[in-house]
Parts: C-alpha cells; sequence; structure tokens
C-alpha cells in the first residue's frame, strides 16, 4: 500500500467518538473562556473600535443609543466574546482537525492544512477589509440619506447585528475559492463544469 493511499485510523465506537468530541468542543470552549477574561478588562474599549465606522459617518458628538435595560452590557459583552473566539480561533480550528484527521488519509491531510489556514488568513484579511474600507463608505451612504428633519441615532445592539452579518457575508463569500478547490479536489465538480 502506498503512503498516498494509507488507510485513516482504526475505527472507534460511536460512544468514543462521542466522549472525544466532548473533549474537543470543552478544550475550544475553554480557551476562548481563556482569552475573554484578559479582554473583558476592555469591553468599552473593544466595543469603541468597532463603532468608529459608524461614528465617523454621522454628524460629529452623534452617539450610538441603548434601548434596551441590559444592552449597555450585552452588546459590548457580545462584542468581546465574539473578539474572543477569533483570537483563539487557530487553537478552536486545530481542535477540530485533531477531531477529524485521524478519519482522513494522507492526501486529504495534506491539502488540509494549507486550506484550513489560507481559510482562517482570508477571513481575517476579509474582516480588516470590511473595517477599515467597506464601512465607511456603506455608513456614509446610509446616512446620506437621512432627511433633515431625522436625527440618525442607530441603536447598538442592531450596528452590532448589522456589523457582525456584514463581517459573516463578506466572509463567506471570500472562502468560495476555496470550496472550489475542494469541489474539485474530491471530484464533485470538474472545472468544465464551473466554467
Amino acid at each position: 500500500m502506498s503512503a498516498e493511499t494509507e488507510e485513516p485510523a482504526p475505527e472507534q465506537s460511536f460512544l468514543s467518538h462521542l466522549v472525544e468530541l466532548r473533549q474537543r468542543v470543552v478544550r475550544a470552549a475553554i480557551a476562548v473562556f481563556v482569552v475573554f477574561i484578559p479582554m473583558a478588562f476592555f469591553m468599552q474599549e473593544i466595543f469603541d473600535f468597532l463603532s468608529r465606522p459608524m461614528l465617523a459617518a454621522l454628524p460629529v458628538g452623534t452617539k450610538l443609543l441603548a434601548t434596551g435595560v441590559i444592552t449597555p452590557f450585552m452588546v459590548p459583552l457580545k462584542v468581546t466574546l465574539f473578539g474572543a473566539f477569533l483570537v483563539a480561533l487557530p487553537y478552536v480550528l486545530w481542535q477540530v482537525w485533531s477531531f477529524v484527521a485521524p478519519g482522513l488519509y494522507r492526501h486529504e491531510k495534506r491539502l488540509a492544512g494549507p486550506l484550513i489556514a489560507s481559510s482562517v488568513l482570508m477571513f481575517f484579511v476579509v474582516m480588516a477589509y470590511c473595517y477599515f474600507i467597506v464601512f465607511g463608505f456603506v455608513f456614509k451612504f446610509i446616512a446620506g440619506f437621512a432627511p433633515a428633519s431625522v436625527s440618525v441615532s442607530p441603536d447598538i445592539e442592531a450596528y452590532f447585528g448589522f456589523v457582525m452579518s456584514l463581517f459573516i457575508a463578506f466572509g463567506l463569500t471570500f472562502e468560495v475559492p476555496i470550496v472550489v478547490v475542494l469541489l474539485v479536489r474530491f471530484g464533485i465538480a470538474t472545472i468544465d463544469k464551473l466554467k
């Protein structure tokens, strides 16, 4: 048997898969929590950083609104938790990889490393592109449509939801080339069909 077609690791029982999956999920959650703890001391600063593109598009002195009772606490908490997840993402993906890798052939394992690394890198680059370029245009465009009789003061929860939606939409869109590589590599699609 050649090294290219080396068989995956021996099969485990369903229960042992579940136990290992639980361990991997717990490790990933602990990693996110460990990153979150020091970031929690800077929740306000992290949220202020995220809100800069919106505030730059609004008249000077405009502030975002918090319409819910616990919104001033919950939204910065969610933003910080999202940031902690992003910082811990390489370790989280390593846990996912450690769970999946034993069931893959050697040639599949060789392909996965560069694809995972490029996916993560591309996602971070796209988030930076959104934050520094797209958000400025989008928020100025939206604020420019407000009638003179309307004071634009967005709600922080709606703002956070909108920003996360854009991050995810742009991130997934820029992952399409990686999905295409996988589809072609595993014979699900051909280059001729994709033309």
